[in-house]
């Protein structure tokens, strides 16, 4: 089984790396290899990753994870390397299938990058000899890039939505609360003072179950939500043990309606 293997060089070209930059930069893009590995199918822990074979006046090394794996992750890591290197407007949005570590290690090497320093990758071929360099498939990575995918990433739409799920925290005279979503999310619902006595209702049982309407605030790139604006709030009474059993059972006919799907769903989530 193949191995994952990746050129790295750092300062293409120039004599020499501050010993900082050194540090900061291969602490950096170690991070970075790593979270882009696992979303590749690999399972790469902290340390797993050896560089050796180091060569050339401006730092450059293979790096390796000497564990052997699937011939489709490799392939996936290498083309996914590739999104990074030839990011740009068009493609950006595509960002959203890596992990969120993934997208913050990526900016966050641009960050320790003057404008115009630079670091390249070599993609080895999967069948690669070790001895042939026309294996190997360089991309260059420059700040720009960094800087481009943060910019995306913070680009937000609005839209109009329901959010269900409980009571996170609400803090006595703010305007706001957080919804613990079934999605595993904490999403901020801000509020004006009118809707204080509807939402006081709603979350009167500390585990109520609630449905949160209104205009809600989405990360562009990754579809996460950032906040929403709430319009309304409806309290949902979850079907008892034995209305569940028996609508799955068949017993009681089920309707394909939202509410009752709902109610299933949350019953199931419980």
């Amino acid at each position: 089984m193949p191995k994952l293997r990746i050129k790295i060089e750092l300062n293409p070209g120039g004599e020499g790396v501050r010993l900082d930059k050194l540090s900061k930069l291969s602490g950096e893009i170690e991070k970075f290899l790593r979270s882009i590995a696992n979303d590749s199918g690999a399972d790469v822990k902290p340390g797993d990753l050896i560089a050796k074979n180091f060569y050339n006046s401006s730092v450059g090394a293979e790096i390796e994870y000497e564990e052997n794996i699937n011939t489709s992750t490799v392939i996936a890591f290498n083309n996914n390397v590739r999104y990074f290197a030839n990011l740009n407007k068009e493609n950006a949005e595509e960002a959203r299938k890596f992990s969120q570590e993934t997208l913050n290690n990526f900016i966050e090497i641009g960050k320790n990058l003057d404008p115009d320093e630079r670091y390249r990758l070599g993609i080895i071929n999967i069948n690669a000899d070790k001895n042939k360099r026309e294996d190997e498939e360089w991309v260059i990575f420059e700040r720009s890039l960094s800087l481009l995918l943060d910019e995306v990433l913070k680009e937000e739409y609005e839209w109009y939505g329901t959010v269900q799920g409980t009571l996170g925290t609400w803090y006595c005279q703010s305007n706001y609360f957080n919804l613990k979503a079934f999605t595993g999310d904490t999403i901020k619902c801000k509020y004006e003072e009118p809707k204080y006595e509807e939402i006081y209702k709603a979350f009167k049982e500390k585990d109520a179950i609630v449905h949160v309407n209104g205009d809600i605030r989405t990360y562009k790139a990754t579809g996460r939500i950032k906040e929403m604006t709430v319009s309304c709030i409806d309290e949902y009474i979850g079907l008892s043990d034995d209305e569940f059993n028996q609508i799955i059972s068949g017993v009681i006919p089920f309707s394909n309606s939202s509410e009752t799907a709902s109610l299933i769903d949350i019953k199931r989530q419980g």
